[in-house]
Formats: C-alpha cells, structure tokens, sequence
C-alpha cells in the first residue's frame, strides 16, 4: 500500500455542502432557475437579452456541479515515458473547463452583439456603454480562449522509475530522479502553495519549456525543479507522501511499485 492510497483512504469525511445529496439539490435549484429564466426570455421580448445571461451563467453552474461529482475518477492511468512503464496523473478538475469556456465564450459574443447594436445607433451617450461592452467582451473572450487552451492542455504528472515530467497548460518540466535533492512542501503563496521536487545543484536532466497563453498558467520553478500546485491535486499530504517514499526507495522500489499497476487502480 503506497502513502497515497493510505491517505485517500484516512480522507474519506467531506464537509456536508460538497456531499452527493447538497450538491444535487444545488444543481437542481440552479437549474430551475435557469429554466425559467428561459422561459421569460421566450414569453417577454424585452427581457430577452438580461434573461438569456441568466440562463447562461445558473445553466452553467448546475452543470459544472453535476459534472464535479465524478470529477475525481480515473486521474491515474497506465502511461509510458521515454520509453519506460510509467503512470500517468491527471491533475487539476478538468471536467468543467470545457462548459465554462463554453459559457463564457457564448457570453462574451452576446456582449459584442450588444455594443455592435449599440454602436450603430446615432445616439451619442451610449458610446460610454458600447465601450464597457466592449471592454468586459473582451476580457470575457480571453478568458474563453484561456480555458479552452488549459483544456486541450490538461495538465499532468508523468512519474516512471527513471523521470519525472510534469506537463502544465503553461509550462513542460523534466528532471530525472537521479537528480532530486528534495521532495517538500513550497509555502510561499496561497496561489503557489505546491508540493516542490527540488533540482539538485547543476542538475544536467532538468530543463523546461514555456507554452504561450493569453494569461499567466504557470511560472518557471525557483529553485528548479518539479512544482505540484495544492490546487491541482486531488490529494496533497497523499502525493507528498509518494513522491517522497519512490525518492527516497531508490529505483528499484519505483520499478516495483509502478510495476503493481497505479494507486487507485490497483487497490493497494
């Protein structure tokens, strides 16, 4: 049994409003409201516009709820790296990102139709509303196409007896494990708190590659070396615990143990 798998199983209490039954009656309340924001919006012409981002945004929160219920199942999988057997861990709650990319994309097009609209208009005071429109559609739609990059990038852990890779939306990191000082926790900020696997000095395998993005995803790691953010991880105490018992085992313990398959699947 791996520090992972025990920890998981020591994690079984959830707070109350993220159990099954709260998180249904919330989706479901979400979605009664977005129906009859639809509702309004076919029935009163003049409430169309403020109605239909009504049903955009409750519509979109039930189903990301609904989704969020299975959000945590099959994140390790069997993987191969560099040619060695390997796991791989999917990290971050990927199963939203997509409806709320969608949502906010479909929001930030209403907005530009409403200041192109308002634009056409001879009327002169609502130039200072075309462009709050504008501006707000804007940041709408970069966040749009934010999301869908993170999406198509999901961010992962690769672990094999010989390499770590951590592949962010933002950022490639390799380091081989014979060039792991430290497996830690790195506190410095609420948004970087992550599980760090520090780069030896000189360390000559770890190396880096950014990947453009409208907005900052990831940073480079200083001091080099692998950065785990809490955010992303199903199971933080589970995942530092791992990584230190596969650095410390040497690698004949991490061919064994990634050998009996990965953690959640095999039942360890």
């Amino acid at each position: 049994m791996t520090s992972l798998t025990r920890s998981s199983e020591s994690a079984t209490s959830r707070p109350w409003y993220t159990s099954r039954p709260a998180v249904v009656f919330t989706a479901t309340a979400t979605g009664l409201i977005a129906a009859a924001a639809a509702y309004t919006a076919v029935t009163r012409a003049e409430d169309r516009t403020g109605m239909g981002f009504l049903v955009a945004f409750m519509g979109s929160v039930s189903v990301m709820m609904l989704l969020g219920l299975g959000s945590g199942a099959a994140r390790w999988s069997v993987a191969d790296l560099e040619g060695r057997p390997a796991w791989r861990l999917r990290l971050g709650p990927a199963q939203p990102v997509p409806v709320v990319a969608l949502v906010l994309t479909g929001m930030g097009l209403g907005l530009v139709w409403a200041a192109v609209t308002l634009a056409s208009d001879a009327e002169g005071g609502s130039i200072g509303v075309v462009v709050l429109l504008s501006a707000v559609a804007v940041f709408l739609l970069v966040l749009a196409v934010q999301l869908w990059l993170t999406w198509v990038r999901a961010p992962s852990l690769w672990i094999s007896a010989d390499h770590l890779r951590y592949d962010g939306a933002g950022i490639v990191v390799d380091l081989a494990w014979d060039d792991v000082g430290t497996v830690e926790h790195a506190d410095r900020t609420s948004r970087w708190a992550c599980v760090k696997v520090t780069a030896a000095v000189g360390a000559p395998s770890y190396r880096h590659r950014k990947r453009a993005l409208p907005l900052p995803a990831d940073r480079v790691p200083d001091p080099a070396g692998v950065e785990l953010r809490h955010g992303l991880l199903p199971d933080v105490a589970g995942m530092l615990g791992l990584l230190r018992e596969l650095h410390v085992g040497g690698r004949a313990t991490r061919e064994s143990v990634i050998a009996r398959g990965v953690p959640e699947a095999s039942g360890r």
